[in-house]
């Protein structure tokens, strides 16, 4: 992060809670690529726009206890991932609880409409959709973000060479996937 992001980051500090001049600045500098990551790991476009607000607002709440401004881009990344991790998370939990409505409820009879079999070109976000939560963050931080893989590591917790193997597994799976549509 370059030293004018970084004062911004420190004069929101500083205003914090009381004005928000210099956190909008920075919001509206950072949301763009906040919602990027968060499509990019939700696989959503709806759910994109959730957690990149609900990120936004864990960051404004949290900014002040931020210890050092120039960790801020990590920071910001981290929040996203793991409020992406938890919606996508609270997401599965309420179609498993739907699902298990759906079964104790009488059958309607008919099919819904538009129900039909997938077509053999399925696009980008279909293919990254069957990937696992870990592989689909780490494929946004590398594709979407452009993060180098410790970066990666590091925002994540998890090590250099974890980073790298998931995102090869990752790419080894829609390999094989783009293989069997074809």
């Amino acid at each position: 992060m370059d030293t004018v992001d970084s004062d911004l980051v420190r004069r929101a500090q500083e205003e914090l809670p009381y004005r928000t001049t210099a956190f909008e600045q920075l919001a509206a500098s950072r949301y763009p690529e906040v919602r990027r990551l968060a499509r990019a790991i939700t696989g959503s476009t709806d759910a994109a726009d959730t957690v990149a607000q609900d990120a936004m607002l864990r960051v404004y709440h949290g900014l002040t206890g931020l210890r050092d401004p120039s960790t801020f881009d990590a920071w910001l990344r981290r929040i996203v991932a793991n409020v992406a991790r938890s919606h996508v998370a609270h997401e599965a939990r309420e179609r498993r609880k739907a699902e298990r409505l759906h079964r104790l409820q009488p059958a309607a009879g008919t099919a819904p409409e538009g129900t039909g079999e997938a077509t053999a070109s399925a696009d980008f976000d279909t293919l990254v959709a069957g990937l696992r939560l870990e592989e689909r963050t780490v494929l946004a931080f590398r594709l979407v973000a452009e993060l180098p893989y410790p970066e990666i590591a590091d925002i994540l917790g998890i090590s250099e060479s974890g980073a790298k193997m998931r995102y090869r597994r990752a790419i080894s799976r829609l390999r094989t996937r783009l293989r069997d549509e074809c």
